[in-house]
């Protein structure tokens, strides 16, 4: 299976080369992305996460909302670190 990353399209808006794993030290703080999908989640609900990069948001999201992730990722660099998480 052939996989297409998506930072191939960002590649013209963002300048240098882009690190698929720069929200890997990605905190839990209430403005965070993570913090404000937790937010929205009722304890133990049921997320389909599509596109989870290397599942950081994924992995915030399930600690601070207790629910149940599924994700799928199509790039297979990120989808390896995703399942180590």
């Amino acid at each position: 299976m052939t996989t297409c990353s998506p930072d191939a399209s960002a590649r013209g808006f963002l300048k240098g080369e882009i690190n698929f794993a720069r929200y890997d030290n990605a905190s839990s703080g209430p403005d965070d992305v993570a913090s404000k999908i937790a937010a929205l989640l009722k304890k133990g609900a049921r997320v389909l996460d599509i596109g989870c990069g290397t599942g950081v948001v994924s992995a915030l999201v399930k600690e601070l909302s207790e629910c149940d992730i599924t994700a799928i990722e199509p790039d297979s660099e990120r989808a390896a670190l995703a399942r180590r998480r």
